[in-house]
């Protein structure tokens, strides 16, 4: 505020209405601080303080912070907001516990960097969470010993508990010219890269602490807070890992200078973060449109949708020394249909770089009023693992879209029922629809190499017959292989 100076001390209240003696009502909530403002009673307001005032307050009640930038809060009579009845609220004991949970959940790369260290003393009970004992926290472990390794971890995994990384490019585009700082060049650097690391998971990850954060990447930039634990689901990623995205400054080791570019895809991720601090975004982020050039909204999304999803592909899909569990190829890599392979002459999908993890083939017909596919489909043995070790199940999730003539995505087709057969190897299968017949999913146990399968399907609000759509694709959405070493 013009004419202030920091730091600035609010203080609220939030309490059930109530009326006073003198039959005055109060709402629920309000502002501590001297009536000022304006010359009407009914319009005066409770005034923050700043400066020295403020900051001799601040120390008197041990939120001083004076060498540091951020926001403290105190709340006198903390009470959980999940329970206004009051009728069941944790105890000092417990909430010290869930504030030690949630403060190594969200902080622990600034505490793993030696950057935090936070105390916890609530009437009797404490915690000291510091950079040595943060990794005893059996919950984000993982994530702490693939942050630890992150500079010297090679391209591909060596076996469980290792880690693996990969520098994936990512260009964002520069500050307006009049948003520059003094000591900024126009235009502020735009091309860099952010860090994918994961760690593969030990049998004893699937089960306790640790099994409650697998298969999710923990994704953070310059000051050490999680932004968001993204689950690799969505990504078409399950597995058995604990991955993490460092980006901007979160890049550099302790004591080590900045790289510009880091700093400027820092101050970048900033601008997307919305004021709770949980995810980066670019649509509809008017804060950073007014500050960058035309153009920032595509970078903010796509920094933890697609180059996630591509850091991870090269990572997962790396050949190891040792088997274990892999997941599904890039979204791309798609099947046709019969309806596809005649509208396009009969040319084959194009051969990805990496073999893609399963090998199946798709037809369709119209049988009264049903739509039927049927196929098979098993792990693909032109991948060495699988190729040359006993596999011990596997699953896939997929989905069926209808296509305009020009392959976008029209629609998605219902499915109704799934069904599956092992046409090759020793083993069982299990099917089902989800999510209301858009996905199906085939999960297998044991040596199986190859399953037929049928699927009955349906246009929503439609009857199925011949014409209402031209070409389909069936659509793996997720998956994975087991394999022994």
């Amino acid at each position: 505020m013009e004419g202030q100076t920091s730091p600035r001390l609010v203080g609220r209240c939030f309490i059930p209405t109530h009326e006073l003696s003198d039959g005055e009502c109060y709402a629920n909530d309000g502002w501590f601080g001297a009536q000022s403002g304006m010359e009407r009673d009914e319009l005066q307001r409770p005034e923050s303080i700043w400066g020295d005032a403020a900051s001799d307050l601040a120390d008197n009640l041990e939120m001083g912070r004076p060498d540091s930038y951020g926001t403290t809060i105190m709340i006198p009579g903390f009470r959980d907001p999940a329970d206004p009845a009051m009728d069941d609220q944790p105890s000092p004991q417990e909430l010290c516990r869930e504030f030690e949970k949630s403060t190594a959940d969200y902080f622990w790369p600034a505490i793993r960097a030696g950057d935090l260290e936070v105390d916890i003393n609530m009437c009797g009970h404490s915690s000291r969470l510091t950079k040595d004992t943060i990794k005893d926290h059996e919950r984000i472990a993982p994530f702490v010993t693939c942050y630890d390794q992150i500079r010297e971890a090679p391209e591909s995994f060596k076996g469980p508990g290792t880690v693996a990384k990969t520098n994936e490019e990512y260009s964002i585009v520069s500050k307006k010219e009049d948003e520059c700082e003094e000591n900024e060049e126009y235009p502020t650097p735009s091309d860099g890269h952010v860090t994918v690391a994961a760690r593969k998971a030990n049998p004893s990850d699937t089960e306790g602490p640790a099994s409650k954060r697998i298969g999710e990447i923990a994704m953070f930039r310059g000051p050490g807070m999680v932004v968001k634990y993204k689950s690799g689901h969505y990504l078409g990623h399950s597995g058995k890992y604990h991955a993490l995205l460092a980006a901007g400054k979160a890049r550099t080791l302790p004591g080590e200078s900045h790289d510009s570019t880091d700093e400027a895809i820092d101050d970048f991720l900033a601008m997307a973060e919305p004021p709770m601090h949980d995810r980066w975004y670019g649509e509809k982020n008017d804060e950073l449109s007014a500050k960058y050039e035309y153009g920032a909204k595509g970078p903010a999304d796509d920094i933890s949708t697609k180059i996630l999803r591509n850091g991870l592909s090269k990572i997962l899909y790396n050949q190891s020394r040792q088997g274990g569990s892999l997941t599904r190829p890039g979204r791309d890599i798609l099947p046709k249909t019969r309806s596809d392979l005649a509208k396009d002459g009969g040319t084959n999908p194009p051969t990805p770089t990496i073999p893609p993890l399963f090998d199946w083939d798709i037809k369709d017909e119209i049988v009264g009023n049903s739509w039927n596919f049927t196929g098979s489909i098993g792990p693909n043995t032109e991948r060495k693992q699988i190729a040359g070790n006993p596999i011990d199940g596997w699953e896939t999730t997929f989905e069926i879209v209808a296509l305009f003539e020009d392959n976008r995505e029209a629609d998605t087709v219902v499915i109704e029922d799934v069904d599956a057969e092992v046409e090759s190897g020793s083993g069982s299968t299990t099917t089902e629809t989800l999510e209301h017949g858009e996905k199906g999913r085939i999960e297998v146990q044991g040596d199986v190499k190859n399953v037929e399968y049928s699927i009955e399907a349906r246009l929503p609000g439609r009857r199925a017959r011949l014409g209402d759509v031209s070409k389909t694709r069936l659509k793996l959405t997720d998956g994975s292989v087991e394999v022994s070493s």
